[in-house]
C-alpha cells in the first residue's frame, strides 16, 4: 500500500498573515480598515448626485442606554470593510465594491439615528496615521478580476479552433488544379489547421523526455503507483510517443489501463517532413565525411509523393557498393528504407486513428534487440496491409511501426496513490513518454517525432540520469523546444527536472559538523556538482522545479510491487534492496540541511527523496505547475501554431490568385474599388488604435495639454479647503485643543431659553454629518467639470479622426468610383443579404455626425446613494469635541484627539475621498463614453466589404458570382469578412465558412 505525505500542519504565509492582521486590529481595538484602505475602496466607487430620500436627518438624539452600550472605537467614523460590502453595479470588467453596513443611505430602517455611538473612543488613532500617508488616489487599472485570465484564454484558444476548422471545410470544398507545387502548399496548410484543432481538444501535454536508458518509464509507472506499467529494459524498447491520459481509477482498485489502446499514425504531409527531415540528415553526413560525394539526386527530392527508385538506385552506388558508404550511412538508409516497406505496405493508414487491443500493440511497437547493419542493400519487403487488418493482425500492425506517431493509453490511477485533484477540468494532463533520442534502430525517426510532439508540448519534465548527468540529451530537447520559437522567458515556465536514479548517487563525506549547506554537498561529491549544473541550466537556475527521485526507494518505502522480467528483474530486486540504507543516509543529510536552511529547495527535495523517492514531491510538483502555468502554457503554443498556419497561407493565397485571369474586362474595376476598399479599412485601422486613447482617463488633456484629471481633482482639493466648517472649528480652539460643547442646562436652569447665547450645548459641528451636504456639493461640481473635459477630449479625437480619414469622403464622390460602387456593392448585398453597404462607407468615410451623441452618453441620473456610498466618514458619529463624548480628566490621548493638528487630518480625508469619488466618477463616464462610441463604429466596421469583396463585385469570369455561401441566420459572415478594423464579427455572428470560397476563407484569416 502507498503511502501518502501528509504536510506538517505549519501554516501557510496567507494564514499567517490573516492571524497578524487580526491581531493587529485588536491591538487598535477594532475590526475596521485604515483610511488609507478606505480612500483606495472609495476610488472604485460611483459617485451621484443626492436625490431627497438620502436628506440626513437634522437633529441627533441621544440616547444614554444606546450611549452606554456602545463605546465610540478607534477610526469609528471612518471605518470601511472591503469584506462586509454589499454588492453594487459598476462598470463590466471591474471589481465590485460594497458599502458597509454603517453607509447605508439615510432613512435606513436598519439604522436608528438616536442610537450611533458617542461614548469616548480615538478615532484619531492609527487609521489617521495611515491617513497621514495615504496618496490621492491613482487611476484605477484595467486589470483583468481573478479567475478572468483563465477563461479569456479557453476563449480565445476556442476562436482559433474555430477559425481552424473553417479552412478545413473550404480547403476541403475547393477544387484544385493538378499541379504538384500547388498541392504541396494546400497539404502543408491543412496540416496546419488539423494540428491547430488538435491543440485545442488535447488536455495539458506534459511530455517526459530522457536519454533511452535513463529509466523513465520506471519512473513514470512508479509515480502512478505501478512500477511495471510501461516496458522497462536497458535498451531502447519503443519508438513511439507514448501518450498516458490520465483518469481517477475506482477507490481501492489498483493502477491500469484500458485494454484498448489508440494507435494515430503520421498524415502524409508529416510523412513527408520526416523522410526529407531524415534525407537532409544523410547529406550533411555524406558531405561531412566524403566533401567530394555526388548528393544532387537527393536535392528537393521527396520519395513519398515522387517513388522511392531515385533513392534505392543512389543507395547502392553510394552507400553499400559505392567508395562512399560507412556504418554511419547505412544506419540512415537502413531507418529510411524501413519506412519505404512501411509506407508501399500500408499507405492508408497514413493520417488515421486506429484502436487495438493492448495485447497486439506491445509486440507491435517492441524494437527487439539490437541487430547489426546489413552489409548489402536491403531489398523491398512489401505486403499489404489493410486498415481492417491493422486492428486484428499483429504482423499487420508491426508492418505500420514506422509510420506511427503515437500510441495512447487511458491510465485509471490508483487514488491511494494519486487522486489527480488538481489535474481534472481544465487542467487535466497527459503524460507523453518520448522515445530515448540514442536508440539505433529508429534514431532519427524518433528525433522528427520528438521535435514534432515538443512542438505541442506545454511543460517539459526532463528526466537526468543522477549517476551520470553529464549528456548531451537534454540538451537536445531543449534546443527542441527553442527551435519552434519558445523564448528564453517562456521556456522558464515550460521545463522540470527530474534527477532520477539518485539512489546510485553515494552520500558524501561532507563533514561532520552540525552545520552542512547545498556548497558544501556540491564540493564533496563530483556527481552532485554535474546533475546540479546540469538541472540548474535546464531551469534557469530556478532550484524548486528540481525533483530528485528513484524508483527502487519508492518502490521499497511504499511496498508496490511489479513484475520486470530476466536480467532487468534482477537489477531491480537488488536496488529495492539497498533502498532502505540509501534513503536514511541521505535523510540525515536533509535533516542538516534543513536546519541550516529550511526554504533550502534542495534540502526540500532530498527529504522528499528519503521519505518516498521523491514521488509525492513529483506529483505535487506537476499539479501546481499545471494549475499556474498549464493554460497559459497551451495558449501560447497555439498561438504560435496559428502563426504558422496563416505564414503559410500567404504562399497558398499567391497560388490561387495566380490562376485568375488578369486581363479581364472587369480588371480595372476591381483594381479601382480594391485600392478604396484597402483605404478605408487600413484608415479605420488607425482610428480604431486612436480611439484608445478615450479609454484611459489618465492620458485624457485640456486644451492647453495639462492632464484632465489632475486638474480636476485639484480643483475639488482647493474646494475641499475653502470649506467654512473648517475655520468654524477652528474658531472653538484655545491653545490648540478645540473645546468640547457644553451640556445643555435643564429647563428649570434657563427659565427665559436663551440657550446658545449663554455658551452652551451643540453649535452645529460636532458630528461627522457637519460635512456632508460640502462633500456631496463639492463632488457634484468637480463631476459636471470632469464630464465638460472628457466631452472636449472626444470632440477632439472625433477632429482629429476627420483628419485621419482625408479625402475618402472625396473619392466617394468621384463620378467613376460611384458608378462602380452602385454597380458593384448591390450585387455584393445581394449575395450577402446586406443593403445600404453606400450609407456604411458615407458614415466611415467623415465621423463629424459622432458629435451629436457625445452629450447623450454622457448625461443621466445614476442612483443617490453613490454619493453616501463614497462619504469616507461614517454618516452619524460624534466628533471627540462633542458633549457626549467622554472624556476623563487624566486620559491625555483622548484629550489629544481634539488637537487641531488632527482636525488637518480629517480635512486630509475627506479631501482623498473626494479626489477617489471624483476618480471613479471620471472613470465610469469615460467607460461609458469609449464603451458607447466603439460599440457604433464596430457595428459599421464589421460591413466594411472585406479583402475579397472586389472580386465578388466584379468577378473575373464577368459573370455574377452565384449566391452560395453567403450569411445564414446561424452563422455566416459579412462582407467585411468576419472582421473589421476592431476586430468585431461579422453579420451572423461566428465566422461561418460552410460553401464559402476559398480564397475569401484565406482573406478573412489573413486580415485579423
Amino acid at each position: 500500500m502507498p503511502s501518502h505525505v501528509h504536510s506538517s500542519g505549519r501554516k501557510t504565509r496567507l494564514e499567517a498573515s490573516s492571524d497578524r492582521d487580526r491581531r493587529s486590529r485588536a491591538r487598535r481595538g477594532g475590526t475596521g480598515a485604515s483610511m488609507s484602505s478606505r480612500a483606495n475602496v472609495a476610488s472604485r466607487s460611483v459617485p451621484v448626485q443626492r436625490s431627497a430620500s438620502a436628506e440626513p436627518p437634522r437633529r441627533i438624539a441621544l440616547s444614554s442606554s444606546s450611549s452606554a452600550a456602545r463605546p465610540l472605537s478607534s477610526g469609528s467614523f471612518a471605518s470601511w470593510s472591503i469584506a462586509a460590502a454589499t454588492a453594487r453595479s459598476v462598470p463590466s470588467g471591474y471589481s465590485s465594491i460594497t458599502a458597509p453596513s454603517s453607509l447605508r443611505p439615510r432613512g435606513d430602517p436598519a439604522r436608528s439615528s438616536d442610537a450611533f455611538p458617542v461614548n469616548t473612543g480615538r478615532f484619531t488613532g492609527n487609521p489617521f496615521k495611515d491617513g497621514m500617508r495615504c496618496p490621492v488616489p491613482s487611476v484605477r487599472s484595467r486589470r483583468t478580476p481573478g479567475g478572468r485570465a483563465g477563461l479569456m484564454a479557453i476563449d480565445e484558444i476556442a476562436a482559433m479552433r474555430a477559425d481552424a476548422e473553417m479552412l478545413r471545410a473550404a480547403l476541403n470544398a475547393h477544387v484544385f488544379p493538378d499541379d504538384e507545387t500547388l498541392r504541396a502548399v494546400r497539404d502543408r496548410v491543412e496540416q496546419h489547421a488539423v494540428d491547430l484543432v488538435r491543440q485545442a481538444d488535447e488536455p495539458i501535454t506534459i511530455g517526459v523526455v530522457g536519454a533511452f536508458s535513463v529509466g523513465k518509464s520506471m519512473m513514470i509507472g512508479t509515480l502512478l503507483g505501478r512500477p511495471d506499467l510501461l516496458p522497462t529494459e536497458q535498451r531502447a524498447t519503443t519508438g513511439n510517443v507514448t501518450a498516458l491520459y490520465l483518469k481517477p481509477g475506482e477507490p481501492g482498485a489498483r493502477t491500469e489501463w484500458d485494454e484498448l489502446v489508440t494507435v494515430s499514425y503520421m498524415s502524409r504531409q508529416e510523412l513527408s517532413d520526416c523522410v526529407r527531415d531524415m534525407l537532409g540528415e544523410l547529406v550533411v553526413s555524406v558531405k561531412k565525411i566524403f566533401p567530394d560525394a555526388d548528393v544532387a539526386p537527393l536535392s528537393e527530392y521527396d520519395p513519398t509523393t515522387q517513388g522511392w527508385d531515385r533513392l534505392e538506385h543512389w543507395c547502392r552506388a553510394q552507400v553499400w557498393a559505392g567508395a562512399h558508404g560507412n556504418i554511419e550511412h547505412r544506419k540512415i538508409a537502413v531507418e529510411l528504407l524501413a519506412v519505404r516497406d512501411a509506407q508501399l505496405s500500408a499507405p492508408d493508414v497514413l493520417g488515421q486513428r486506429v484502436v487495438v487491443a493492448g495485447k497486439l500493440i506491445r509486440d507491435a511497437i517492441d524494437l527487439g534487440a539490437d541487430m547489426p547493419v546489413p552489409g548489402h542493400f536491403p531489398p523491398r519487403s512489401v505486403h499489404s496491409v489493410t486498415l481492417e487488418g491493422v486492428k486484428r493482425d499483429g504482423d499487420a500492425l508491426r508492418a505500420t511501426f514506422p509510420l506511427m506517431k503515437r500510441v495512447s493509453y487511458e491510465v485509471r490511477v490508483d487514488p491511494r496513490v494519486w487522486p489527480l485533484d488538481g489535474l481534472r477540468d481544465r487542467n487535466e494532463v497527459v503524460l507523453l513518454d518520448f522515445p530515448g533520442l540514442d536508440s539505433r534502430r529508429s534514431a532519427l525517426r524518433d528525433e522528427y517525432l520528438s521535435r514534432s510532439e515538443l512542438r505541442d508540448i506545454h511543460t517539459i519534465i526532463t528526466v537526468i540520469d543522477a549517476d551520470n548527468p553529464s549528456t548531451s540529451v537534454p540538451d537536445r530537447f531543449y534546443g527542441m523546444l527553442q527551435r519552434y520559437g519558445r523564448e528564453e522567458k517562456e521556456l522558464r515556465d515550460y521545463v522540470l527536472v527530474a534527477g532520477n536514479r539518485f539512489d546510485l548517487v553515494p552520500v558524501p563525506a561532507a563533514g561532520v559538523h552540525d552545520r552542512l549547506t547545498f556548497a558544501d554537498l556540491r564540493a564533496a561529491s563530483q556527481k552532485l556538482t554535474g546533475l546540479s549544473n546540469t538541472a540548474l541550466n535546464l531551469v534557469q537556475d530556478q532550484a524548486e522545479r528540481i525533483r530528485l527521485v528513484s524508483s527502487p526507494v519508492a518502490i521499497s518505502r511504499n511496498g508496490l510491487t511489479g513484475h520486470f522480467p530476466g536480467e532487468e528483474g534482477e537489477k531491480v530486486q537488488a536496488a529495492v534492496a539497498a533502498a532502505p540504507e540509501v534513503a536514511d543516509a541521505w535523510r540525515e543529510v536533509a535533516a542538516r540541511l534543513t536546519a541550516a536552511d529550511p526554504a533550502d529547495p534542495w534540502a526540500v527535495s532530498l527529504a522528499g527523496f528519503a521519505e518516498d523517492g521523491g514521488m509525492e514531491g513529483l506529483r505535487k510538483l506537476i499539479e501546481d505547475h499545471a494549475r499556474t502555468h498549464g493554460l497559459q502554457n497551451k495558449l501560447l503554443t497555439m498561438r504560435s501554431q496559428d502563426r504558422r498556419m496563416r505564414q503559410a497561407l500567404v504562399q497558398l493565397e499567391r497560388l490561387l490568385l495566380a490562376e485568375e485571369a488578369t486581363d479581364d474586362d472587369n480588371a480595372s474595376a476591381r483594381r479601382v474599388v480594391e485600392g478604396l476598399l484597402d483605404d478605408f479599412r487600413l484608415r479605420h485601422q488607425r482610428v480604431a488604435e486612436s480611439l484608445r486613447t478615450l479609454r484611459d482617463p489618465a492620458g485624457l488633456r485640456a486644451p492647453d495639454g495639462a492632464p484632465l484629471l489632475e486638474r480636476i481633482r485639484t480643483s475639488a482639493v482647493t474646494e475641499v479647503m475653502r470649506w467654512p466648517e473648517w475655520q468654524a472649528i477652528l474658531q472653538r480652539s484655545q491653545d490648540g485643543f478645540i473645546q468640547k460643547s457644553r451640556p445643555v442646562r435643564p429647563a428649570e436652569d434657563d427659565p427665559f431659553g436663551l440657550g446658545d447665547l449663554l455658551g452652551q450645548g451643540s453649535i452645529g459641528n460636532e458630528t461627522t454629518e457637519t460635512f456632508f451636504d460640502s462633500y456631496a456639493a463639492a463632488l457634484g461640481t468637480a463631476t459636471g467639470l470632469g464630464r465638460r473635459g472628457v466631452e472636449e477630449a472626444a470632440l477632439r479625437w472625433i477632429e482629429d479622426s476627420c483628419a485621419e480619414l482625408g479625402d475618402l469622403k472625396e473619392r466617394l464622390r468621384d463620378p467613376e468610383v460611384e458608378r462602380l460602387l452602385a454597380v458593384g456593392l448591390p450585387r455584393l448585398g445581394r449575395l450577402y443579404g446586406e443593403g445600404d453597404l453606400g450609407q456604411v462607407l458615407d458614415r466611415l468615410a467623415d465621423l463629424s455626425w459622432m458629435a451629436k451623441g457625445i452629450k447623450r452618453i454622457l448625461d443621466g441620473e445614476v442612483p443617490a446613494e453613490y454619493v453616501t456610498a463614497g462619504y469616507p466618514l461614517h454618516l452619524v458619529r460624534a466628533l471627540p469635541w462633542h458633549e457626549k463624548v467622554r472624556e476623563a480628566p487624566d486620559d491625555a490621548e483622548q484629550q489629544m484627539a481634539r488637537h487641531q493638528f488632527y482636525v488637518f487630518r480629517l480635512q486630509r480625508e475627506l479631501c482623498n475621498g473626494l479626489t477617489a469619488g471624483l476618480t471613479a466618477q471620471v472613470n465610469a463616464d469615460v467607460d461609458r463614453l469609449h464603451d458607447g462610441m466603439l460599440k457604433v463604429l464596430q457595428s459599421l466596421w464589421q460591413r466594411i466589404p472585406g479583402p475579397a469583396a472586389p472580386r465578388l463585385m466584379f468577378p473575373p469570369d464577368r459573370r455574377p458570382p452565384e449566391e452560395k455561401g453567403g450569411p445564414t441566420q446561424d452563422g455566416g459572415t459579412g462582407p467585411g469578412g468576419g472582421t473589421g478594423p476592431g476586430g468585431g464579427t461579422g453579420p451572423g455572428g461566428g465566422p461561418g465558412g460552410g460553401g464559402r470560397p476559398l480564397i475569401e476563407v484565406i482573406a478573412e484569416l489573413r486580415s485579423r
